[in-house]
């Protein structure tokens, strides 16, 4: 599977034609084919959106939303009634930003589709925010917004040791990992670990996220490393120079 970014051209709707009942408010979201990529048809695929509306604030702020969680958001496909599964990442009552991944069903390379977010309901719903947005292939997912639990309902969580959260991240949130000086391969220093055999039995796996570095030209500096012990390994490193480490977040 492969996460991607593509433009969400937001437009608003005629609620009042087929909205699904007690939300006041829809938006069409735009997914430009032009953006999407593979060889085929995606299917299931978690789709990325993020979009900071002023109607998205809550009543309160001046926006629409009745949830301060924003629970009064729904997603569903272009004829209103079929609802998509979400998992919200983070949502900001103030300023009405709002970021989920969007279970779509089929995406086809260079096809536009539309899907519509409504909001505003009447009465707040339970939150709808789900695991199922991910399937069984996914061992982990972690979002980092100010926690390093996983999202995919897999259990896999990571173990924080002095990494702190940051506000600007490349999606929502981050974590910081800035190590002052070069340490060893161990327990010690700024680092999240993975649970022992989270990839267990896995024969082919992804890796994905984003990093930040303010330089990359140190000494040996691991993003990421499987292993056992120096001669079972698997690590990715920027460079092999002998500089200082770079601030590193992801």
């Amino acid at each position: 599977r492969r996460v991607f970014y593509t433009a969400l051209l937001a437009g608003a709707l005629n609620v009042a034609a087929a909205q699904p009942e007690g939300y006041m408010f829809g938006r069409q979201l735009l997914i430009d084919g032009s953006k999407i990529a593979g060889p085929g048809v995606l299917t299931d695929f978690p789709l990325l959106v993020s979009i900071t509306l002023p109607d998205l604030r809550t009543v309160a702020n001046g926006g629409q939303l009745r949830s301060s969680s924003a629970f009064d958001v729904l997603f569903t496909l272009g004829d209103c009634g079929t609802v998509l599964p979400y998992q919200r990442e983070r949502y900001v009552a103030s300023t009405g930003e709002f970021i989920a991944w969007v279970k779509v069903p089929q995406l086809n390379p260079g096809a536009d589709m539309p899907i519509h977010m409504y909001y505003g309901r009447t009465s707040v719903p339970p939150d709808p925010s789900t695991t199922a947005v991910w399937d069984a292939n996914y061992r982990g997912v972690w979002h980092f917004n100010n926690s390093v639990a996983d999202a995919s309902g897999t259990g896999n969580n990571l173990t924080s040791t002095s990494t702190a959260n940051i506000n600007s991240g490349k999606i929502g949130q981050g974590r910081d990992l800035n190590n002052s000086s070069n340490i060893n391969s161990n327990n010690s220093g700024r680092h999240l670990r993975m649970p022992n055999g989270v990839l267990s039995g896995v024969t082919n796996f992804t890796f994905e996220g984003w990093v930040s570095l303010d330089r990359y030209q140190t000494n040996w500096e691991r993003i990421f490393d499987f292993g056992t012990n120096t001669t079972r390994n698997f690590f990715f490193t920027p460079t092999t120079a002998s500089g200082t480490p770079a601030q590193t977040r992801v």
